[in-house]
């Protein structure tokens, strides 16, 4: 196990590298100049130059690379080109809200789209089978954006249940809780519409195979067989599935605190892209690719703990 990951970790770590030379190219060739955008177009150009200079923008871009990737080996995620603060810092103080925001949506994406996807693959053909695949289908139509307004309109204001805006503090978990939780739904809606209908397409696959119908004529009981037989089997494209739409959660989280005015990476990295902060952007979209390969590690790891038959080699 310990070999596997190792492996894994090693494997990960030219992708990294080239994600991060991919990021570093595409912005620098992209229209715009960060010391423009910081000190306005009518700044005396004497002042724009003396910008570039400070902050090596004027250096050759093989001198820039190099320095970049030196960063990101020493765990240097450099400074803003906009507030001059470490992207470190401002990376540690609003992370804690983007994962939780993340595994909120997470959560209740799998705690109720699996036991839907269940249920309709139980009562296949019938309403019940219906009606999930309707909402399903809906909840996957439906942008998350326009979702959280929609849910932030009813349950926020005219209900009053929920806070509409901000994140809450950490200090006080009930008032955070309160602030997460219509953003969450609105990620875990989404989510829970992926794994309903995977886990439904899954489970119907299982359900058809030799061993069911041999354990169904043994006498097992059908609590045992939908969950120790059938599910176990069924759950391993619900974890490929899972594991790619975390890092779709991620991104998707942008628009989200965009919508419910929370902190967090995304509203971190919209506001570099308008910005033209390049440091901050490269970092936060490497930060990203960390995230993404972690992930896939993980699942590996969890598909083996799943189904015992797939070798680590």
């Amino acid at each position: 196990m310990i070999k596997y990951i190792a492996k894994r970790l090693i494997q990960g770590i030219p992708v990294l590298l080239g994600a991060a030379t991919l990021v570093f190219l595409i912005i620098r060739v992209a229209p715009g100049d960060p010391a423009v955008a910081m000190l306005g177009a009518y700044a005396p150009e004497e002042v724009i130059q003396a910008y570039r200079v400070r902050y090596g923008l004027d250096d050759p871009l093989w001198e820039q690379y190099l320095r970049f990737i030196g960063g990101l080996v020493k765990g240097d995620l450099g400074k803003s080109l906009i507030t001059g603060m470490p992207v470190a810092s401002q990376v540690i103080n609003v992370l804690p809200y983007t994962i939780t925001l993340t595994l909120a949506g997470l959560i209740i994406g799998l705690f109720a789209g699996v036991p839907l996807g269940i249920v309709a693959a139980v009562k296949h053909g019938r309403p019940p089978d219906t009606i999930m695949r309707f909402l399903s289908l809906t909840g996957l139509s439906v942008p998350s954006f326009y979702l959280g307004i929609v849910l932030l309109y009813f349950i926020g204001i005219r209900l009053r249940a929920f806070p509409i805006v901000g994140a809450g503090d950490f200090s006080q978990p009930l008032g955070y809780l309160k602030h997460l939780f219509l953003p969450g739904l609105t990620l875990g809606i989404v989510m829970m519409a992926y794994v309903t209908r995977i886990t439904r397409a899954s489970m119907l696959n299982v359900l058809s195979d030799d061993y069911i119908r041999t354990a169904r004529s043994k006498g097992v009981t059908r609590r045992t067989l939908l969950m120790k037989h059938a599910l176990r089997n069924a759950l391993i494209p619900v974890v490929s599935v899972t594991s790619l739409y975390t890092i779709i959660l991620m991104g998707s989280s942008v628009m989200i605190e965009i919508v419910f005015s929370r902190p967090g990476l995304g509203k971190l990295l919209l506001q570099a892209v308008e910005q033209r902060d390049y440091i901050t952007l490269e970092s936060l979209i490497v930060l990203y690719s960390v995230f993404a390969i972690t992930i896939n590690i993980a699942t590996d790891i969890f598909y083996a703990w799943i189904d015992p038959s797939i070798s680590y080699s």
